[in-house]
């Protein structure tokens, strides 16, 4: 990669024990993370890192003066649309002590709160639950600054980036800093979405974001007759529906949707079970069309819908009016603003009717857009890495499995977004409830690509290892030894010192995921299939290796090994589906099997059915590759060339003695017999003539 945006790293800096050297400016020591955005997404992952206890040093940047969550919205009496218990720690770590009962505890409100007998909180309790616990961080943010730009830092000598350089500027004073981190966090949470062609050009003109305490303040007078437009058919317009309808009594409120009614959300315990981390693990194995189809299914549990019990009370509060004789909630449905204007007395809407109807304009004291939030890395911030960023077909951004942005090529330096994978997680991505779970895969991710500070004190004095001459970094390499040597070695940890191993097959499908996917299967009685779903796992796939001689070299040298191995890490899951895992099993004798007239399983033998009781597949989708191809690299390419040939008889004579050794007879006479022979199965069948070959 030949940027000419990227910065080289000086020597000359006193923390090049690090590794790493400032550019201009003072930028303070190398962090292990920085976090864009302090709201609940990032918070979340303070709450993970800290019970981690992995040492690791991070630093979050927030605009907003202090903390604060939807602050626009804080409406009395709203109620959250999620329970208590899917809180910032509760489903991922219940004794955590930043949960919401640890908080309801420590505000003296537990017994009361339980005698609520209610799931769910006010949204002012929330509020003040999550900044509770922001109180717990305060060190490590940096309140009422602003992220302005991100840029790529190499080594002196290798042109991938290694870490950032985050510029910061103080929105009081405009001072700016700079800090290096490794890795980068961005939760910015949502931009409103403003309706095309239309601005909030005007003070009673705002978005739903900004309604508390902006709006009331622009139309003080209470028991004036107002012209009130609400534009949008969510919970937020309908919860601003219900606040206009109750404080302002001789107002007019209409509301604006683009469907024929306002519908109601659908929070059943079956569809609920989307927003589960179960949930959100499939959804990404799922193929692109049928993850757009749930997408398009589910939006009805968030999009454009209203709790069923505010809609009632909305319908009944519009049918006592009528009762009382005067209508004051007009619904107008199939209607989409194309403009806004603002004159000196009343703002004026441009309404496109959605089907045929032409467009008509309308006419109120104050407008509210409740149209929702757009999602998406800052461009501005983030120009110099959009250019390294893979993107789907449809030019969404390709995150892995914890979340971090895929790059080509891949960079040393890891960044990683919360609430921007809807598309690759599901209806929960932009959602609070899995929170948790999100913040600890990224934590995860970023110890275990990350070493720690000290760790990386100690490889700077001790150097590289393996050494760079001994990674290789062509994926076709790397893929042609795992699609070769497909019988690995798969690791995974019962505890932190006890280590699950198991041999299996792996089958390599580069189709798949950003970097592919790996079936494999085992029986179902070994103990290795607890530790599977849901896990990280390693697994190690050992090509030719062998003893090299110094008879070998035309220069003298010692005797060495040399070997060909790759390491794979990703993230397992179980296959529950049959036919998922009777698929996995045909490719097996496909991939592996390429002779002529070779067996080839069919899905509907049925031994299968004997088998398949006894059995457990699972995927494993990749997130890392390491290939450690040490081929005597540090000699000349005579040598090189010496060391490979011998490598290659070594690993051939080798592999027959050990065969013969165990079966405790020779092959020899069996193979030359069997030379001119017609090959046959157990029933009699021809299968290939071993001359043709």
């Amino acid at each position: 990669m030949n940027d000419p945006k990227l910065r080289v790293l000086s020597e000359a800096d006193p923390r090049a024990s690090n590794g790493i050297a400032s550019p201009a400016g003072e930028a303070g020591p190398l962090l292990d993370f920085v976090g864009v955005g302090f709201g609940p997404s990032n918070l979340a992952l303070a709450v993970a890192a800290r019970e981690a206890e992995a040492g690791r040093k991070g630093l979050f940047f927030e605009r907003n003066s202090k903390f604060q969550w939807h602050p626009g919205m804080m409406i009395e009496g709203a109620t959250m649309r999620i329970p208590f218990l899917k809180d910032l720690a509760t489903l991922r770590n219940p004794s955590s002590p930043y949960t919401f009962l640890q908080y309801a505890k420590a505000r003296g409100r537990l017994e009361r709160f339980v005698n609520l007998t209610d799931f769910y909180p006010t949204r002012l309790e929330y509020n003040d639950y999550l900044g509770w616990v922001a109180e717990a961080f305060a060190e490590q943010v940096q309140y009422g600054t602003e992220v302005t730009r991100v840029s790529l830092l190499t080594r002196k000598g290798e042109t991938v980036p290694w870490c950032f350089c985050v510029e910061v500027t103080k929105t009081a004073t405009g001072d700016t800093a700079q800090h290096l981190a490794q890795n980068i966090v961005y939760a910015p949470g949502g931009r409103p979405r403003i309706p095309s062609g239309t601005a909030c050009c005007s003070d009673r003109v705002v978005h739903s974001s900004r309604f508390l305490p902006h709006f009331p303040r622009q139309f003080e007078d209470h028991r004036r007759s107002y012209d009130f437009a609400v534009v949008g058919g969510g919970q937020s317009a309908g919860e601003i529906l219900e606040y206009l309808h109750q404080r302002y009594p001789r107002a007019s409120i209409h509301m604006l949707i683009s469907g024929s009614a306002p519908r109601p959300t659908d929070d059943s315990p079956f569809v609920n079970e989307h927003f589960s981390s179960r949930h959100a693990d499939a959804f990404r194995n799922y193929s692109p069309e049928k993850r757009a189809a749930i997408l398009r299914e589910l939006r009805t549990t968030n999009y454009g819908v209203i709790e069923l019990s505010l809609l009632e009370n909305l319908y009944r509060s519009s049918y006592l009016d009528e009762v009382k004789g005067r209508q004051r909630l007009y619904i107008h449905p199939f209607s989409r603003v194309q403009a806004i204007q603002a004159g000196e007395e009343k703002v004026r809407l441009t309404v496109d009717a959605k089907y045929g109807a032409s467009p008509s304009s309308m006419s109120f004291d104050g407008v509210v857009l409740s149209t929702g939030y757009d999602r998406s890395l800052d461009p501005e911030i983030f120009a110099e890495v959009l250019p390294l960023c893979k993107k789907d077909s449809q030019g969404r951004l390709l995150l892995s499995r914890r979340h971090r942005l895929q790059t080509d090529p891949e960079m040393g330096c890891g960044l990683y977004a919360q609430g921007l994978g809807e598309s690759s997680f599901g209806i929960g991505e932009t959602l609070m409830s899995l929170l948790p779970f999100r913040a600890r895969e990224i934590f995860a991710d970023i110890c275990r690509r990350t070493p720690a500070a000290e760790e990386r004190s100690a490889k700077a004095l001790s150097g590289a290892y393996p050494p760079e001459r001994h990674l290789e970094h062509s994926s076709d390499k790397l893929y042609a030894v795992m699609e070769r040597f497909r019988f690995a070695t798969l690791i995974s940890a019962r505890r932190e010192d006890e280590p699950v191993i198991t041999q299996v097959p792996l089958i390599l499908d580069r189709g798949r995921g950003a970097k592919g996917v790996l079936f494999g299967h085992m029986d179902r009685a070994n103990p290795h299939v607890e530790l599977l779903e849901g896990r990280c796992v390693t697994a190690l796939f050992h090509g030719p290796n062998s003893y090299i001689s110094p008879h070998v070299y035309a220069t003298d040298q010692l005797p060495t090994w040399n070997s060909l191995t790759v390491h794979v890490e990703g993230l397992a899951r179980l296959i529950t589906d049959r036919e998922e895992l009777v698929k996995g099993l045909c490719a097996i004798a496909e991939h592996s099997d390429q002779e002529i007239g070779a067996f080839r399983l069919s899905p509907d033998d049925p031994r299968i059915e004997t088998l398949i009781g006894y059995i457990v597949g699972f995927e494993i989708e990749i997130d890392e590759i390491l290939g450690r191809f040490k081929l005597s690299q540090d000699r000349d390419e005579a040598d090189r060339r010496r060391a490979a040939l011998a490598m290659a008889r070594r690993t051939e004579l080798g592999e027959r003695d050990i065969i013969e050794r165990v079966l405790g007879q020779s092959l020899r006479e069996d193979e030359e017999r069997s030379d001119g022979e017609v090959f046959q199965n157990h029933q009699g069948e021809r299968i290939y003539d071993r001359q043709q070959q």
